[in-house]
């Protein structure tokens, strides 16, 4: 595994170990080299979305391991994720904080000649990636559509909603934010 050349997340000077809202806690991020990390909304001939496409396609990236000191952390990194990087749950196994990975499909990897990837390459599957023992981020988003029959109108209403199916969630800090995973842009501006 490599090295980031990004700057890190660390601890704060005192972290209260026992605070989910201060406790550090390892995720990954994701950097697109091929393919790209957000949906895409495509118009059909008729000028409306074409359903079903411009789902997520990263074909190969970079993992990162990542620290994030609680959820004052994670909304700090979640601040910074540029189109082309996605957060992902988990680590790859055997990496500690800083630690990058190169990442493609696990198809391309299966099929791949001995020695056409770099050392250490990894797919997102479980078996190059695990959960490390202690606090994790549960990451919930929510897309709006005319088929689902909930009406739920701010984030308080999601997490009632989610809390009266697991009631623990109700007692957890939370981090509400856009999507990092979606937005709308212009091919042709841009924008």
């Amino acid at each position: 595994m490599g090295k980031s050349t990004t700057a890190k997340q660390t601890k704060p000077a005192q972290v209260d170990e026992h605070s989910a809202l201060r406790a550090p806690f390892s995720l990954s991020v994701l950097t697109v080299t091929k393919g790209h990390a957000t949906k895409q909304l495509l118009a059909g001939a008729n000028g409306l979305p074409i359903k079903g496409q411009g789902s997520l396609a990263i074909a190969r990236g970079m993992i990162e391991h990542v620290e994030v000191a609680g959820l004052a952390g994670l909304r700090d990194l979640l601040a910074t994720i540029p189109q082309k990087q996605a957060l992902v749950h988990g680590v790859v196994k055997g990496s500690r904080p800083g630690d990058v990975a190169p990442l493609v499909t696990t198809e391309a990897l299966k099929q791949a000649a001995p020695g056409t990837h770099a050392p250490g390459t990894v797919a997102r599957s479980l078996e190059f990636f695990h959960y490390p023992p202690g606090i994790h981020a549960l990451l919930f988003d929510r897309d709006d559509n005319i088929e689902d029959p909930t009406t739920l109108t701010s984030a308080e209403d999601l997490l009632q909603l989610l809390a009266a199916l697991f009631p623990a969630i109700g007692a957890a800090g939370t981090v509400v934010t856009r999507s990092t995973s979606s937005a709308i842009r212009d091919k042709k501006t841009k924008k």
